[in-house]
């Protein structure tokens, strides 16, 4: 199963520790490069999925069809959760 079809991580390109992060999940594989976007990149349709107070301080995870954006670690989860299934358990357990 494919987590990230139809789905987009974007991460500030001006932030170092996104960037960083954006590398380590590209080099080890987890996430293929071109799932991967720097909000600034994106089109208005896009840039309108994602709110801006939060995204100051969280990744987002968005959905290029309906569904809504996943902020932070719950976004970071679902989107590894597929190389990594056990990830899944943590996603489905409200902290």
């Amino acid at each position: 199963m494919n987590v990230l079809n139809n789905k987009l991580i974007i991460y500030d390109g001006d932030c170092p520790l996104c960037r960083g992060l954006k590398d380590i999940v590209v080099r080890l594989r987890l996430v293929k490069e071109e799932k991967l976007a720097v909000y600034l990149s994106l089109p208005p349709e896009l840039q309108r999925k994602i709110d801006a107070e939060r995204f100051k301080n969280e990744m987002a995870l968005i959905d290029l069809g309906n569904a809504p954006t996943i902020y932070g670690m719950e976004g970071v989860i679902a989107a590894l959760s597929g190389r990594m299934p056990f990830l899944m358990i943590i996603l489905k357990h409200k902290w």
